[in-house]
């Protein structure tokens, strides 16, 4: 039976998100974010660098639902940040509502490759990926953030728990 780690999932969601291309400012491309500081911190010291950097994190495991001697059923809840800059020129005529307009094409596209819609990106041992939580969030002066989180159910060794 094929199994997974949380690890190798977070790499496997990164990379599919970094290799996309948008509809809108097609230019600026996706590219993670693994520093020392926390995503948030980062990219309001770095704005200028911050337009569609993004970071992966995993949260809390759910319950094992299947257990087995060669494997457990579990999930996995994720959470991706991606950044937006509050420099409306760079979004075009219509400025923060472009912006808003971007985020959005951005989501769905996100959800199209690591989501419900993705299934045939997931890595053996995972299942299809469940998008429990999207929002734009406009809640910093000067940087907007795209939230999603993500269930993933997924099969793992019981000697990984």
């Amino acid at each position: 039976m094929a199994t997974t780690t949380p690890e190798i999932i977070r790499e496997n969601m990164e990379t599919l998100i970094h290799a996309l291309t948008a509809d809108s400012l097609a230019s600026r491309k996706f590219s993670v974010e693994r520093g020392d500081l926390p995503f948030r911190q980062w990219a309001m010291a770095n704005i200028g660098a911050s337009f569609r950097r993004f970071a992966i994190e995993h949260g809390q495991h759910g319950p094992v639902t299947i257990s087995t001697e060669e494997l457990e059923q579990t999930s996995l809840d994720f959470q991706l940040l991606v950044a937006y800059p509050r420099t409306y020129a760079m979004y075009g005529d219509q400025g923060a509502q472009s912006m808003k307009t971007i985020m959005r094409e951005d989501m769905y596209l996100i959800q199209a490759a690591v989501g419900l819609r993705g299934f045939s990106n997931f890595v053996a041992g995972q299942c299809t990926s469940e998008t429990t939580f999207k929002n734009l969030d406009h809640s910093e002066p000067d940087i907007s953030f795209l939230l999603m989180r993500f269930n993933v159910p997924y099969q793992r060794s019981p000697n990984d728990s």
